[in-house]
C-alpha cells in the first residue's frame, strides 16, 4: 500500500499543533530555575547557557505591558517550541539545496520532530533549543557557502556557530567541526579566518558580563566564571562502565521515550496497552520490510564536504556525551545529526521511512507528550502549598526541583529551609538538624522511587531509621507515581 505524500505546509501544520498544545507539565529543576530567573530579573547570565535567560527576560518584557503577571514558564516553553518549527525550517531548507525530494524531505522532518529529545525539551523551558536553531543556520550557510564559495556566507555560517555557543557552551562542538570542515574541505586560510573571526565575540561577552557581574574583570575571575560549573564540581565526570551504558540508554531516550512512567500509565488505563501494540506491530513491519529489501542504499549524489563535516560534529556531539556519562541534554541534537549524516549518506525506501516517522509520533505522543501535559507526575505543588504555610520550619525534600519550583511560585530563594536529601548525608546529620530546631517535616519517608539516570548514578545513599524518631504523617497527596506523605520528624 502506499502512503501519498503529505504537503510540506501540511507536515507543519500537524507538528505546530502537537508542539503548542502540548507543553509540558512536569518541569525540570532547571526549568523552574531558569523561569525563576527571568520572572524576578535574577542571575541573567548563567556561564553555561550565558544569553538564554537575559533572552528571554527581553522576549517576555512586551507581556507585562497586558498582563502584570504573566504566565514566564508557559510563555518560555511556547517560545522554545516556536524555534522547534523554525530549526525544523531551516533543515527542510538544507534538504532542500542537497536535492531530496519533497516525500522524502516531509519523511525525515517527521522522524526528527516525533523523535522523543525534541518533544521533550521542545515544549520544556530548558536551554537547549535556542542554541541549536543557530546551529542548524550555521550548517545551512556552510552548505551555502561550499556551493558558493563566497567570503560573506562563510563569515555568516561563523557568526551563527558563535551566537549558538552563547547559548550554550555545549555548541562549541558544532563551532569545532564546522571550523574542521572550512579547514579540510577548502584548505584556504582566508576562509578560515572568516569563519572564526566572529568567535572574538565569545571571551568579549564573557568579559562584559564578568565586568558587570563580578567585583572586578581579572584573569582568575574570568576562567572561574565561564568554567564555574567544573571549579564548583558540578561538571565532573568519572570514567567507567557506566560512561558506555548510559550514553546507549540515552541515546535510544533520544529518539524514544524508554521511562518507568510508561509502565505508571498503563498500570491507570489499560488503553495505554494500544500504543504498545502498534508501536510493536510498527516495528515488526519495519524489521520485515528491512529483512524483504536492501534497506539502506547510498545515494550516487552525496555532498562529501557537508557530509563529513556534520558527522564529525555529531562525533564531537556524541564523545563529549560519553566524557558526560551519557547525559541526555547534551544528546539533544543527536536526531537531527544523525538525520543530516546516516539517513542524507543512505537512501531508504519510503514505506520504511513513513513507519519509522509513525511509530515515533505514536509512541513518544502517548507515552511522552501527552502525559507529560496532562498528568502531574510527583505533584511537587502539593508539597510546596504546604512549605508556603510553614515558611520557617526545616524541610528535607527527595526532589532536587521542589526548592526551585517553590522559588519561581514564590520569588523566594529559601535553601536554608528547604534542604535536599542528597545532601543529608548521614544519620549523624538528622540527628543535628532535629535536636536544632525542635523538628523538621521531610517527604523522603515513603517517597516514590522512580528509576532514572540519577538513581543510577547515585552512590552512598542511606535509609533513615526512623525508630529513634516520632514521625507524624501530617499530609497526603496523590500523583502519577502513587501516593507521598509529609511527615513530621522529632524526638521522642
Amino acid at each position: 500500500m502506499k502512503i501519498k505524500a503529505l504537503r510540506i505546509e501540511s507536515v507543519f501544520v500537524v507538528i505546530a499543533l502537537c508542539y503548542l498544545l502540548f507543553p509540558t507539565n512536569n518541569s525540570s529543576l532547571d526549568g523552574y530555575s531558569y523561569a525563576a530567573n527571568i520572572k524576578y530579573g535574577e542571575h541573567l547570565f548563567r556561564p553555561h547557557h550565558l544569553l538564554y535567560n537575559v533572552f528571554m527576560y527581553v522576549v517576555l518584557k512586551p507581556f507585562y505591558f497586558f498582563n502584570a503577571n504573566p504566565n514566564v514558564l508557559l510563555i518560555a516553553k511556547y517560545v522554545n517550541s516556536i524555534l522547534v518549527l523554525g530549526t525544523l525550517l531551516v533543515l527542510n531548507s538544507v534538504f532542500k539545496r542537497l536535492c531530496l525530494a519533497k516525500k522524502e524531505r516531509s519523511i525525515l522532518i517527521l522522524v526528527v520532530a516525533f523523535s522523543y529529545n525534541f518533544l521533550r525539551f521542545g515544549t520544556e523551558n530548558e536551554a537547549y533549543i535556542v542554541p541549536l536553531f543557530f546551529s542548524m543556520l550555521a550548517s545551512l550557510y556552510f552548505l551555502i557557502f561550499s556551493e558558493k564559495l563566497t567570503y560573506k556566507d562563510v563569515f555568516i555560517s561563523g557568526f551563527f556557530a558563535t551566537v549558538a555557543c552563547l547559548f550554550h557552551q555545549i555548541h562549541f562542538f558544532w563551532w569545532l567541526g564546522l571550523l574542521l570542515g572550512v579547514a579540510v574541505g577548502f584548505k584556504k586560510i582566508k576562509y578560515l579566518l572568516l569563519f572564526g573571526s566572529s568567535a572574538i565575540l565569545i571571551p568579549i561577552v564573557y568579559a562584559m558580563v564578568v565586568f558587570y557581574t563580578e567585583e572586578a574583570l581579572t584573569v582568575a575571575s574570568f576562567l572561574r566564571f565561564v568554567f564555574q560549573d567544573y571549579y564548583l564540581g558540578s561538571a565532573k565526570s568519572e570514567m567507567g562502565i557506566m560512561n558506555f551504558v548510559m550514553l546507549v540508554i540515552s541515546s535510544i531516550r533520544a529518539f524514544i521515550q524508554v521511562h518507568p512512567t510508561v509502565l505508571f500509565l498503563i498500570k491507570k488505563s489499560y488503553w495505554y496497552c494500544i500504543p504498545l501494540l502498534l508501536g510493536v506491530l510498527l516495528l515488526v513491519s519495519v524489521v520485515r520490510r528491512m529483512i524483504q529489501k536492501k534497506t539502506f542504499v547510498k545515494r550516487e549524489r552525496v555532498h562529501k564536504v557537508f557530509f563529513y563535516t556534520t558527522l564529525s560534529v555529531l562525533v564531537f556531539h556524541f564523545l563529549f556525551a560519553f566524557y558526560a556519562v551519557g547525559n541526555v541534554e547534551f544528546l539533544v541534537m543527536l536526531p537531527i545529526l544523525t538525520v543530516m549524516t546516516l539517513f542524507y549518506y543512505y537512501k531508504f525506501p519510503y514505506q520504511i521511512g513513513w513507519s519509522v516517522a509513525i511509530f515515533l509520533g505514536v509512541w513518544n505522543f502517548f507515552y511522552g507528550l501527552y502525559p507529560n501535559h496532562n498528568y502531574n507526575y510527583d505533584n511537587n505543588l502539593a508539597l510546596i502549598n504546604f512549605i508556603k504555610k510553614h515558611p520557617e520550619a526545616i524541610f528535607i525534600v527527595k526532589n532536587l526541583d521542589v526548592r526551585e519550583h517553590y522559588y519561581y511560585e514564590t520569588g523566594i530563594n529559601n535553601y536554608e529551609h528547604i534542604l535536599r536529601s542528597k545532601d543529608v548525608k548521614s544519620p549523624k546529620e538528622w540527628d543535628e538538624l532535629i535536636l536544632e530546631n525542635q523538628f523538621v517535616y521531610t517527604d523522603v519517608l515513603d517517597k516514590p522511587q522512580i528509576l532514572s539516570r540519577a538513581t543510577l548514578m547515585k552512590k552512598n545513599d542511606f535509609k533513615i531509621d526512623v525508630s529513634k524518631y516520632q514521625t507524624e504523617i501530617v499530609l497526603k497527596y496523590n500523583s502519577l507515581y502513587g501516593v507521598s506523605s509529609i511527615c513530621k520528624i522529632s524526638k521522642k
